[in-house]
């Protein structure tokens, strides 16, 4: 219920220090490819559940997925086949399915040339 709205979406981060662990993590379902403290999840499990929960709980419409180039500049996404592009189209194939608006900020070459396959 509620007006629609868009949220802002920042680097994925198992938490630091004294911060609550972040649950998503942890679930193996989402399967995060993972560096030092950050990652990126692969498929379209953890997006599924994201835009599903915020869709009925908060009316959620869209999100602004910034911070791409950071995530995108990981070693695993430059140096291992398919890891950004999992996150990318797992991202925007739950997108697609749940109708769901995706903006991407702070972005690179790869980005720009992935939306002609991917749903974002």
């Amino acid at each position: 219920g509620g007006l629609p709205f868009k949220a802002h979406a920042g680097g994925w981060s198992r938490g630091k220090g004294s911060d609550k662990p972040n649950p998503y993590f942890a679930n193996p379902d989402y399967k995060f490819v993972t560096r030092g403290n950050t990652g990126v999840p692969q498929g379209p499990g953890l997006w599924n559940h994201v835009f599903r929960v915020n869709q009925e709980n908060w009316n959620l419409r869209a999100i602004k997925q910034d911070h791409m180039n950071e995530q995108l500049g990981m070693s695993e996404c430059t140096s291992t086949v398919n890891v950004a592009r999992d996150w990318l189209k797992g991202m925007g194939d739950a997108a697609l399915q749940q109708n769901f608006s995706i903006q991407c900020e702070r972005t690179n070459l790869f980005s720009l040339l992935s939306t002609k396959e991917l749903s974002i």
